[in-house]
């Protein structure tokens, strides 16, 4: 990630780890990352965001959540 912010000027990375007392490590939990023109372009998208959520089944237990937009040539 970080050779990506030095490739890609103004991209931001936030990590979520989530400290565990059995654990000695930190347990890495979710991140986020969105690129410098992507935050540019944002202003001219329309003002609706969808937002949709799925169950992963089987080996992992978790929901992904996704959000997406569109823009004037959808």
């Amino acid at each position: 990630m970080e050779a990506m912010k030095h490739f890609n000027p103004g991209t931001i990375v936030e990590w979520r780890p989530e400290r565990r007392v059995d654990v000695i490590e930190d347990v890495f939990n979710y991140m986020f990352w969105t690129f410098k023109p992507c935050i540019d372009g944002f202003v001219f998208c329309h003002p609706v965001i969808s937002i949709d959520r799925t169950h992963v089944y089987e080996k992992y237990d978790i929901k992904l959540l996704i959000a997406i937009t569109t823009d004037g040539n959808d």
